[in-house]
């Protein structure tokens, strides 16, 4: 459990599953399946059907939380983008 200043306690829960995929379509899967059903699932005023199912229903809905996908293949210039990896669960 952790507190954040005044707000009551809060209960972290690793994933099961690892962040890191071994391709794109894994990646894309585990977007649909995972992250974006939890992510809306935590904001209570959407109204979409993953929040209320808990998958990806390829939905219309102007709360929809997947809308944009971003795939970066090459930088330019060199070592303009950086990815850090943490050898712990912290989220989603």
């Amino acid at each position: 459990m952790r507190r954040q200043g005044k707000s009551p306690a809060v209960r972290v829960e690793p994933l099961v599953s690892p962040t890191l995929t071994a391709n794109l379509e894994e990646a894309m899967h585990r977007v649909r399946t995972i992250a974006a059903p939890r992510n809306a699932i935590r904001h209570e005023g959407f109204r979409t059907p993953c929040h209320k199912t808990g998958v990806c229903m390829d939905c219309n809905s102007p709360d929809r939380i997947c809308n944009v996908w971003t795939i970066t293949e090459k930088s330019y210039p060199a070592g303009r983008i950086k990815v850090i990896l943490i050898g712990e669960e912290l989220g989603l």
